[in-house]
């Protein structure tokens, strides 16, 4: 008898949306699918913007998830969309965005996807300084954790360089401020290289390994300056092009005891179905060295 796996990947629908935009290669929704399914995943991380707008419904979200799971794939997590800056100014307007991303979350625990809703911190806005915008960013963080603890979701933080939260010393502070266990990391092996200025591990130990979801993803330091959408963020490289240690990422990951799901990210990536192999095969091969 075969014994079950200790560990899922998941593939992100993110990466297939950029793809129009950096190289005019247009995928939908049904043929990440597809492709999920070809290559065996586990699991799809929901991108809201191809599934805009939201189902409401209870019948319409179980169609959703139906869709997804009569082809073998869960639905782990969901990248959210607040639809403008958490940091905004403008109480009116914060609010806003704050009760959309609780609405995405209240969606996240009808389909399943408890184990991560993703929330980017975005750029400081204009007119505030870094710690105003950070002091407004951590209030509404505050707000929609609640929900997330309410409802039993994981929200995950993705610290990037564009964004307010571009520092391992921010991350910590804002893990420490928001101080709830269903608020936490989102480990993007490429982001956290370039804030960590090439030292992921000892920024994995300064938040003592408070992550809740990964995105795997290879990064050998550099930025895309030129990227149309990606505002000067990390290069995502296929596993293996860039310079990262990522197994020695992935067994630091797990002695803190980060387990379960692995998602395969392909952001700006040329050649996704490609890219998408060579990640797969490589990550399978590294969780099969590392989990017996």
């Amino acid at each position: 008898m075969l014994m079950a796996r200790k560990w899922k990947i998941a593939l992100g629908e993110n990466g297939f949306w950029s793809s129009d935009i950096d190289y005019g290669t247009t995928y939908t929704a049904s043929q990440v699918l597809a492709h999920a399914k070809e290559l065996d995943y586990d699991g799809i991380e929901l991108f809201l913007i191809y599934h805009s707008p939201l189902p409401e419904k209870s019948s319409e979200v179980k169609k959703l998830k139906s869709l997804y799971n009569e082809q073998g794939m869960e639905i782990p997590a969901i990248q959210s969309s607040s639809g403008g800056s958490l940091a905004d100014p403008d109480s009116k307007k914060r609010k806003e965005y704050v009760d959309n991303v609780k609405k995405q979350i209240r969606f996240a625990a009808e389909i399943g996807a408890t184990h991560s809703v993703a929330l980017y911190p975005g750029s400081i806005p204009d007119g505030l300084t870094k710690l105003k915008a950070l002091e407004l960013l951590i209030e509404s963080y505050c707000d929609i954790t609640g929900e997330a603890e309410r409802l039993k979701v994981t929200l995950n933080m993705e610290t990037e360089p564009p964004f307010i939260v571009n520092t391992p010393d921010i991350a910590k502070e804002v893990l420490d401020r928001v101080g709830s266990k269903n608020f936490k990391i989102l480990w993007d092996f490429s982001h956290v290289n370039v804030i960590s200025n090439g030292d992921p591990i000892g920024y994995l130990k300064l938040v003592g390994g408070r992550v809740g979801w990964t995105h795997v993803i290879d990064n050998d330091g550099s930025r895309r300056y030129f990227s149309p959408i990606g505002a000067r963020t990390s290069t995502h490289l296929p596993l293996g092009w860039g310079e990262l240690d990522y197994a020695n990422i992935i067994r630091s990951l797990l002695e803190y005891g980060y387990g379960g799901w692995w998602q395969v990210d392909l952001w700006e990536c040329p050649e996704l179905f490609q890219a998408s192999r060579i990640n797969k095969t490589e990550l399978e091969r590294v969780l099969n060295n590392l989990i017996k």
